[in-house]
């Protein structure tokens, strides 16, 4: 249930607003309430109270308001509107806020969580101007372990849902986008080792690809296919070898060696 708001109130001020952004676009597209009411299958009262700022209405009744009209703004506004961050330090969540009066955290574990947050440290204040401390503080502890408990409760069942999406994602149970923003805290392996150290020969296995291999033998055919291509490479390899000393000649006829069998490598 949607309920009249406040006068004087910030939510009256984007009431009003919102209520002025409609009956633009109203204008601007040539169409009246009563049609507006039968697209989005609101009554005209509903329609007439939007417009005279009298309710600020739902996001979803705001957004079929916005999309039978083809005007955006009223759907960015609605959010703005009914979006706020949670109030309790070390939160800090968006949500959104579709009731009727305020609402300063984004759930009851939030909620539950200041308050207990508030209680303790009013006892450990006590306390400290008290001459018999030891009880305050002992509830002062209590509650805060009461916090310490709700959190955890809190964060497991963030992990059973992040589990239960990365699952759905991954059904094989490996993930395989290292760019995922659940990567950090998703409980499936990577497919493969981050950082793990290969060999050259790993490493060059993976570089011949078929379709390279397929690139370099039809480059190699086109090469050796220009008149006198095979004269000139033996006059430059005849002169490397004369000039090249014995372990320069060595370590090249390993690394072609390398690449030979790299090649033939399926």
């Amino acid at each position: 249930m949607t309920y009249v708001v406040t006068a004087g109130t910030l939510k009256a001020t984007r009431a009003k607003e919102w209520g002025e952004e409609m009956i633009r676009a109203c204008r601007a597209r040539n169409i009246t309430f009563n049609e507006l009411g039968r697209t989005v299958n609101h009554g005209h009262t509903a329609i007439h109270y939007y417009r005279k700022g009298s309710i600020l209405p739902r996001t979803e009744t705001a957004i079929a308001i916005s999309q039978a009209l083809d005007w955006p703004r009223l759907a960015t506004m609605i959010v703005a509107f009914r979006s706020g961050t949670c109030a309790r330090s070390g939160c800090g969540r968006s949500f959104r806020n579709d009731g009727g009066g305020p609402k300063k955290y984004c759930s009851t574990v939030c909620l539950k969580i200041a308050a207990n947050v508030r209680i303790a440290e009013r006892r450990r204040r006590q306390a400290g101007q008290a001459k018999s401390p030891e009880r305050l503080r002992s509830a002062a502890d209590r509650r805060m372990k009461g916090v310490i408990s709700t959190l955890q409760g809190e964060l497991a069942v963030m992990h059973d849902y992040v589990a239960k999406m990365c699952r759905a994602c991954e059904p094989d149970g490996l993930c395989r986008a290292l760019d995922c923003p659940l990567r950090p805290i998703s409980p499936l392996p990577f497919h493969e080792q981050i950082g793990e150290a290969k060999s050259d020969r790993e490493r060059r296995r993976n570089t011949w690809t078929p379709e390279r291999r397929e690139r370099l033998r039809i480059a190699t055919i086109a090469r050796w296919a220009r008149p006198g291509e095979r004269e000139a490479q033996a006059a430059r390899s005849k002169a490397w070898h004369q000039a090249a000393t014995p372990e320069e000649r060595s370590a090249r006829g390993r690394k072609i060696a390398a690449a030979r069998r790299a090649f033939h490598t399926e």
